[in-house]
């Protein structure tokens, strides 16, 4: 089993890669590693009649990986690594199974309801009174729960890096016209530096008080709050720079400062609304911090 596996979303590694790769999905060359990983499992496997379904899968998760999928390249990744479990001989088995029990344990890694899921399957599968194939069965249970886990997860990560990729092709624009605007206009200055920080300010702020709810500490929990937490302040700055945009547009702009100012903390406050929440679940909802 992959520890920490990922699926991301196929639209935010499209994004990336229009963006000239410079938010590229960092779980390609780990999908390619699993692939490869369970492509020597599938040989080792030999001719039985259960690997052909694992072949198939882990063909279409090779085609996936090769047409750049992420996506689908996990999510059938998976199903090969399920599927496998019926070739397991019974010393493998208990060995995946007490692999699976130790990270179940782990604090936070999973949310109630599926944790308790995998340990109801997994004492299935120590149940010496259980034949060889309902054993093999609950274990493949007990692993989809698990993928499904890490699919929910890094799918939110997905929609994460597609949003900063979006922020990159709309802020660097707006930043290039609020430069020249500054040399037009010196008298600007301040005021445009003054709604960057309070946009910063309102992102932060926003940050703060999402992460006062923030339960557990998966490893996906803890990668998506340090991406996240980088991306908050660009994404301050540039809700702070497009209200002084738009409220320069106005005759009334240049009048109403406070306003503006305020307004921009409002704007950056609504980070939230870009930066998605990441866990979820009975153990009351992980947000990115």
């Amino acid at each position: 089993m992959s520890d920490g596996a990922a699926r991301a979303d196929e639209p935010a590694s499209a994004v990336a890669r229009r963006s000239g790769g410079i938010l590229s999905n960092p779980q390609r060359a780990r999908l390619a590693t699993e692939v490869r990983d369970l492509g020597a499992r599938l040989d080792a496997a030999g001719a039985a009649p259960d690997v052909e379904l694992a072949r198939v899968y882990h063909s279409l998760a090779r085609d996936a990986h090769g047409r750049g999928d992420v996506d689908d390249g996990w999510h059938f990744a998976y199903r090969t690594a399920e599927a496998l479990v019926r070739t397991m001989d019974d010393e493998t088995l208990m060995a995946e199974a007490s692999d699976l029990a130790a990270e179940v344990e782990a604090p936070g890694k999973f949310t109630t309801w599926r944790a308790h899921a995998i340990r109801s399957h997994l004492e299935l599968v120590s149940d010496p009174s259980q034949s060889d194939e309902r054993r093999r069965v609950e274990f493949e249970a007990a692993l989809r729960v698990r993928h499904m886990e890490y699919e929910n997860v890094y799918r939110r990560l997905g929609i994460l890096r597609r949003h900063q990729a979006i922020l990159l092709i709309i802020g660097t624009p707006a930043l290039l016209v609020v430069l020249v605007l500054v040399v037009v206009q010196p008298d600007w200055s301040w005021i445009v530096v003054a709604s960057a920080f309070i946009g910063v300010v309102g992102a932060v702020v926003s940050a703060a008080e999402r992460s006062t709810r923030l339960a557990g500490s998966r490893i996906p929990t803890q990668l998506s709050s340090t991406v996240a937490s980088l991306s908050r302040i660009p994404i301050g700055a540039v809700a702070g720079l497009t209200v002084w945009l738009a409220a320069s547009a106005t005759q009334s702009g240049a009048e109403n400062v406070y306003y503006v100012l305020i307004t921009g903390f409002a704007a950056g406050f609504s980070e939230r609304l870009v930066t998605p929440r990441v866990g979820g679940g009975s153990t009351g909802g992980a947000t990115s911090t």
